[in-house]
Order: C-alpha cells, then structure tokens, then sequence
C-alpha cells in the first residue's frame, strides 16, 4: 500500500484537484482497512468477582426462588465489570464471550432423604435465565458445596444487564450461606461491535 500517482493531471486546474482528492480518499480507504486488520490481532480482557464476606443465615430453599447474598467487591478495580451489590448483582461492560465462574457452600437441616436444589444464572434486566443447574444433596448430608461455570456471549443486545445467581429446589432449612464466590473474566478478539 503505498501512495501511486499514475498520469496525474498537470497544471492548477480543477481535474487535478479532483484527481488528488480521489487519490486521498483511495488512500485513507485502504488506511483504513490495514488499521482493522492490525486492530483484530489485539486481545482484549475483562475480569471481576463479588463475593460474601461472612456465613449468612437465609431463608429456607424451597421452589420460590431467592438471589444469593454478595457483599464485597473481589477486585477494587475491576475491567469491563460493574458491581451493584445492592442488588447482588454484577453488570458486563465488554463485549465478547465471558466464563462465569461461581463458588458456593452451604450448611442446611439434615433429614434422611436425598433432595435436590436448583442454581440459576438470572438476568435481572431481562428478567430471563440465563443458565440453570441441577444439584443433588445425598441422604443424611448437612452440607454441600459446589463450584459452577459456564459461557455466556455478551454483545450489544445485552452488555448492559445485570446478572444475579438464585436458587431454589426441594426443601432445605436452617440453611447458611458459608462460602460464595463469583467471578467472571473474558479474553478474546478486538471487536468493532
């Protein structure tokens, strides 16, 4: 790529101005497409978390669904993350495919019969879910634990929703939220969405 003036016109005249306004213009074109093709080999990144700072009693799991308590930022400064944790909820700011990665431990009544709970990734803004797990508690267990991850696209249509996890399932009581850890994180290509 390189500047050519093949046969320019000569003399002050208006057909070379033209002439050199449609050479300046070929050559920003193709600027331009060198610059977009540079660009995509750039990786971008995007990294946060909240998590629970201490156990927490909530209420007993049963089919209503209830959004599981976070009070603390992971990261003080977290990139293309926003945290709301009023709302218990954190919001992606950059576009691309983002793990979602959550950590939870819980303490609950023991009875003699195995149950199950249901884990949601929920879109607050959508008021949709986004991904579901189903988990099993064994017979005569006081506690259980589990680390979930999956993959969710964000792009224009949703980079500005917030996302929460709940749970729901069979019934458990006298239940403790120990441990909950949410991280999310996304490496990818350079987009001009």
């Amino acid at each position: 790529m390189a500047l050519q003036l093949e046969n320019p016109p000569s003399g002050e005249s208006k057909p070379l101005i033209r002439y050199l306004r449609a050479q300046f213009e070929r050559v920003r074109n193709e600027l331009r497409a060198a610059a977009i093709v540079a660009v995509q080999q750039f990786v971008t990144k995007g990294y946060g978390g909240i998590f629970l700072s201490a156990p927490v009693a909530v209420a007993d799991i049963s089919a209503t669904r209830q959004v599981l308590p976070f009070d603390t930022a992971a990261l003080p400064v977290p990139v293309h993350v926003t945290y709301d944790l009023a709302q218990n909820a954190l919001k992606i700011d950059g576009f691309g495919i983002w793990q979602f990665q959550y950590t939870f431990a819980m303490t609950h009544d023991e009875i003699n019969a195995s149950r199950v709970f249901v884990m949601e990734l929920y879109n607050l803004t959508l008021d949709t879910v986004e991904a579901q797990f189903t988990l099993g508690t064994g017979r005569n267990v006081q506690a259980s634990d589990w680390t979930l991850a999956t993959l969710i696209e964000v792009t224009s249509s949703n980079s500005d929703d917030f996302f929460q996890w709940r749970i729901s399932g069979d019934a458990y009581a006298e239940v403790t939220i120990t441990l909950d850890n949410w991280s999310v994180f996304s490496v990818g290509e350079f987009s001009r969405e």
